[in-house]
């Protein structure tokens, strides 16, 4: 069964370049490492609420915004393995050191899955095939894309090859 590590935490707003940046960067190796898939998100229409709410959950403060997400893993034997390598990934250590983050506000956590998603290999290939598309169409046009940086297609990642039959 697939298995996601889940975050939720704040970015300065005059940040978001960098951040954005970064964020590439991590999708680059958590992928390297195993994982199906990895995004993250800026918040666009997140509310305040009265009992409970991401904005009090990581404690937003004026000229932050909430980013969530998450990456995926085929299971959480793969998790336990790709997420120790991520964690002693020079890339990733630098990433930590210049990260524009609070990380005493981040909430994260590891959840197995319970319903829906992709887990067959059917669907991975037809993903894959329509980000792919989405890619090339954007490079293409010579829109910048959050997908991946320019020249950078990963889709067809080691993780996704795994899940596919062709990985190690």
């Amino acid at each position: 069964m697939a298995y996601a590590d889940v975050f939720v935490m704040t970015v300065p707003e005059v940040e978001k370049s960098r951040y954005m940046a970064l964020a590439a960067s991590s999708d680059a190796v958590f992928r390297a490492h195993g994982a199906l898939s990895y995004a993250e998100f800026w918040e666009d229409a997140v509310p305040e609420g009265a009992l409970t709410s991401f904005p009090m959950a990581v404690k937003r403060a004026p000229g932050e915004a909430v980013v969530i997400g998450w990456a995926l893993w085929p299971s959480k034997a793969a998790r336990d393995a790709g997420q120790a390598a991520v964690m002693q990934d020079p890339r990733m250590q630098a990433m930590f050191a210049e990260a524009p983050i609070d990380g005493k506000r981040m909430i994260f956590g590891g959840f197995e899955q319970i319903a829906g998603g992709c887990t067959n290999r059917r669907a991975v290939f037809f993903l894959d095939a329509i980000c792919r598309a989405l890619w090339f169409s954007c490079q293409d046009r010579g829109r910048p894309t959050a997908l991946a940086p320019a020249g950078q297609m990963p889709f067809l990642s080691a993780g996704s090859e795994k899940l596919r039959g062709r990985g190690r």
